[in-house]
C-alpha cells in the first residue's frame, strides 16, 4: 500500500471517528503501522489534579502512567517544556535543542526508559486560548524510529488532534481547558485590561463602577496566583481562562 493511500485511509478513519474510543482504536493501529509501540495524545496538565478537565488518550505502560501522575510530572516533563518552545515536531532525543536539560530532566528520561519508553516523536499543538497539547509516538528502548513512519506520524497527529477537539465539542473543549475558573466579569475585565483600557474606561464599557472593576481584577489575580495585572493577563491567556479572540475583540 502506497504512502499517500495509507495516509488517506487513516485520515478518513480519524475524520469518521464517532467517539474517543474510535479515535483511540485508530491511533493504536496507526502506531503499529509506523513501527512504534506507544502513543499519547492530550493536554499538558498535572493529571493528579486536572484529569476531569482535560483530554488524554494513551497506551503508555501503566507503571509509567502511575509514576508520572503520582509524581505530578505533567508540568515538569521536559518533552512538554520543549513543546512550549517550538511548533515543529521533534524527536525526544533532540528536545535539548529547545530547552536546557537539567540533571532532573536527564534522570526523568532515564526513568521513562526503565518503564519501557525509548525514543519518541512529538508533534506540538498550539491553539490560541487553549491549554498546550501534543501528540506523541514512541518505541520500546533500542528500537529505531522509521523515518517514513515519522512523516506519516506528523500528518496523522494533526488530524488526530483536530478529531479530538471535534469529539469533545469546541465550546465544551474550551470550557474544560480553562485552568482557572474565572467569573464572566473577571474574564471581561482582564480582556479589556489586555486591550489597554483603564479601570474607568472598563467600567464605562461594562456599565459597572470603577471600584467593581478593580475588585473583579483583584479577584482574577488571586485566582490566577498573579502579583500584577500583566502577569494575570499572561496567565489567563496561557491557561485558556481568556482566549486571544476575546482579547482581540475587546480592542
Amino acid at each position: 500500500m502506497g504512502f499517500t493511500r495509507t495516509y488517506r485511509i487513516f485520515q478518513k478513519r480519524i475524520e469518521n471517528a464517532a467517539n474517543l474510543e474510535d479515535l483511540n482504536s485508530a491511533l493504536a493501529e496507526i502506531t503499529r503501522l509506523i513501527g512504534c509501540d506507544y502513543y499519547a495524545l492530550g493536554h499538558h496538565v498535572d493529571w493528579s489534579e486536572e484529569r476531569n478537565k482535560a483530554l488524554r488518550l494513551c497506551n503508555y505502560p501503566q507503571s509509567w502512567v502511575r509514576f508520572y501522575d503520582d509524581n505530578h510530572l505533567g508540568s515538569r516533563d521536559p518533552v512538554h517544556r520543549a513543546v512550549g518552545r517550538t511548533r515543529e515536531a521533534f524527536l525526544w532525543s533532540e528536545a535539548g535543542q529547545y530547552i536546557e536539560f537539567s540533571r532532573t530532566d536527564h534522570r526523568l528520561m532515564e526513568l521513562a526508559q526503565r518503564h519501557g519508553l525509548g525514543e519518541g516523536f512529538t508533534v506540538p499543538a498550539h491553539m490560541p486560548g487553549e491549554i498546550q497539547a501534543s501528540c506523541s509516538f514512541a518505541a520500546v528502548p533500542g528500537r529505531k524510529l522509521d523515518e517514513d513512519g515519522l512523516i506519516l506520524a506528523r500528518l496523522i497527529a494533526d488530524d488526530a488532534l483536530k478529531a479530538a477537539r471535534r469529539l469533545i465539542g469546541y465550546r465544551e473543549f474550551i470550557e474544560q481547558m480553562r485552568s482557572a475558573p474565572l467569573t464572566r466579569r473577571q474574564r471581561e475585565c482582564l480582556a479589556w485590561v489586555a486591550a489597554g483600557k483603564t479601570d474607568w474606561e472598563i467600567g464605562q464599557i461594562l456599565g459597572i463602577r470603577e471600584g467593581s472593576v478593580r475588585r473583579h481584577i483583584s479577584g482574577a489575580c488571586a485566582r490566577l496566583g498573579a502579583v500584577r495585572r500583566p502577569q494575570a493577563v499572561f496567565l489567563a491567556c496561557r491557561g485558556g481562562a481568556i482566549s486571544y479572540h476575546e482579547v482581540r475583540c475587546a480592542r
